[in-house]
């Protein structure tokens, strides 16, 4: 199998994962239609089993080399994919979705789809590849079910190739299966395979070593040159005598030896030739060139490790780092002493308000600073878990839920963001707060009840409660509830979902990555969707063995 090419497309990943936590308006445009999809998370969760981790498909996993086979369907790009950030991407190709499965994070992951999207599939009535509308998430499911991925050919790697014909749109395509067996676990018989044309362009030519070149645009747009054995090896793979070039020709033979720089863009960095005529022996054209001149941000890195200079004018000037002091044109012996310019916190002052209902209590703190750096400032609780970040302008802040800690102080750490040594901490004795909540004033036996609402996006909503005391504290009635399992068949959750032990938290997506940490000690973390005859059920109580029957494994 051929590598997928994912270069190009890397640099959207990257900068959408750097720009999580600010604006990405300009890399990612919000759309509409985008529906959180629980069939979207199967089949990404499959796909991901056949392409190792950079990003190329499995040959194994892919016999044929055609996706509507070797996975099930293919979709037909481009699709609106939703992270779970509430931002959304435009995907055009099956490269450009590998390269975001291959990038998802535990911070930053495919959540959801743009409804309506069209998908190919193999329709075994007519031997024809067609293309089909998936409309809704119930439709996705459906299709999801058919796809069947849990049963796997029991085959082996015996190479016997067998091959059936299939048509493609209006062109009859050749599909080469390893042997007899995965082709029958596709649904062929016997009687739909036909003569593969076995012969080889190596059984085909002559071994002599005679090289002939030919010269071909590769998919990220650059011009490379390949080399055969001889030309009957060319011919067979398409080429004629007329795209023949010799080989030895270089582009540095081809250009003049002048220096008049151009520079173009590539993967993200900026390549700089001597002149026009080496850019365009690399593939690229006049279209392509770029500035040059690339700003002293680009080059240096994003950190704050300040250094000072005096400038012409007698004046103490800083800089984040020694490299944009460099960039602008200061040397070593520049540098001067930054007169104790240093980035502090002053101490942090703390008022406490009263609680809330839920046990938790309203927090404002504010502080003194100099030279930050930086707009913001990031705020830690205990073990360096942060709880966010806030504009140094918004000073003083209140925090409406503060959790108690459960020590004797309750305790938080402020730092300047991105400079860890800039920190201040404090501790205080806490209010002593009270949860009010359904959880101290309702028993704890389990009698399940459910009740039942459509959310925004349409979808019906069953939300499980403890027992009927929980219900009524939310507000909810007799009237209200509803069967908790009209139909008594297994269930399956909505991936991903969050498990935690002792503070720690995971995402896990697989039912064995759920028993694994179950084994270890890890809960489920609450509320979880689960999928129930392709409706999807929101649990807020631990009840999952018994109200829904068992889980779909």
């Amino acid at each position: 199998m051929k590598n997928i090419k994912l270069i190009f497309f890397s640099m959207l990943i990257a900068l959408s994962v750097l720009t999580s936590c600010q604006n990405n308006d300009d890399i990612i445009d919000d759309m509409a239609n985008v529906t959180q999809s629980a069939a979207l998370q199967t089949a990404l969760n499959n796909l991901d089993l056949i392409v190792d981790d950079e990003g190329s498909l499995i040959e194994q996993e892919n016999p044929t080399g055609n996706l509507v086979f070797d996975f099930c369907f293919d979709f037909v790009y481009p699709i609106n994919l939703e992270y779970n950030n509430g931002t959304t991407v435009e995907v055009n190709s099956f490269e450009e979705l590998i390269l975001v499965l291959i990038n998802s994070t535990e911070e930053l992951f495919i959540v959801g789809i743009e409804f309506p999207f069209d998908v190919e599939v193999f329709n075994e009535d007519n031997d024809e590849i067609e293309i089909i509308t998936i409309n809704n998430e119930e439709e996705f499911l459906a299709l999801i079910e058919s796809c069947d991925f849990n049963q796997s050919c029991e085959c082996t790697d015996e190479y016997d190739p067998v091959c059936v014909e299939i048509i493609d749109g209006n062109e009859t395509i050749l599909i080469t299966f390893p042997n007899e067996c995965l082709a029958e676990c596709e649904g062929f018989t016997e009687e739909d395979f036909v003569d593969c044309g076995d012969t080889s362009c190596e059984d085909e030519c002559p071994q002599e070593e005679d090289p002939v070149c030919v010269e071909v645009t590769n998919p990220n747009g650059n011009t490379e040159i390949i080399t055969f054995l001889n030309a009957c090896f060319a011919e067979c793979e398409g080429y004629t005598e007329e795209d023949f070039i010799d080989c030895d020709i270089s582009c540095e033979d081809e250009c003049p030896d002048e220096y008049d720089p151009v520079c173009v863009e590539s993967g993200g960095q900026i390549i700089e030739f001597d002149n026009f005529c080496l850019a365009e022996c690399e593939g690229f054209t006049q279209e392509d060139l770029v500035d040059c001149e690339v700003s002293c941000e680009d080059e240096c890195p994003d950190e704050y490790d300040p250094v000072c200079v005096l400038t012409n004018n007698g004046e103490l000037e800083e800089y984040d780092n020694i490299c944009l002091a460099f960039c602008d044109g200061y040397e070593q012996d520049d540098i001067v002493d930054c007169e104790n310019n240093e980035c502090e916190v002053g101490a942090i002052e703390v008022t406490i308000g009263e609680c809330n209902d839920d046990g938790t209590y309203i927090l404002t703190i504010d502080f003194e600073y100099e030279n930050p750096g930086n707009e913001y400032f990031d705020l830690y609780v205990r073990n360096n878990e942060l709880l966010g970040y806030y504009l140094l302008s918004d000073l003083p802040i209140t925090i409406e839920n503060f959790e108690l800690s459960g020590f004797d102080n309750d305790y938080i750490k402020v730092c300047i963001n991105d400079n860890p040594n800039c920190c201040n901490e404090t501790e205080w004795d806490p209010p002593a707060c009270e949860n009010t909540g359904c959880e101290d004033n309702c028993p704890q036996n389990e009698d399940p009840v459910c009740v039942e609402f459509t959310n925004p996006n349409g979808e019906t909503i069953v939300i499980t409660y403890l027992n009927a005391c929980y219900a009524e504290c939310d507000g909810y009635n007799e009237e209200d509830f509803v069967d908790c399992n009209p139909s008594p068949d297994c269930y399956e959750y909505g991936f991903p979902i969050g498990m935690t032990l002792n503070g720690v938290y995971v995402n896990v997506s697989t039912n064995e990555e759920v028993d694994d940490y179950l084994d270890l000690g890890y809960e489920l973390v609450y509320p979880i969707e689960l999928i129930i005859n392709n409706e999807i059920i929101l649990v807020y109580q631990g009840i999952l063995e018994g109200a829904y029957g068992p889980r779909c494994d």
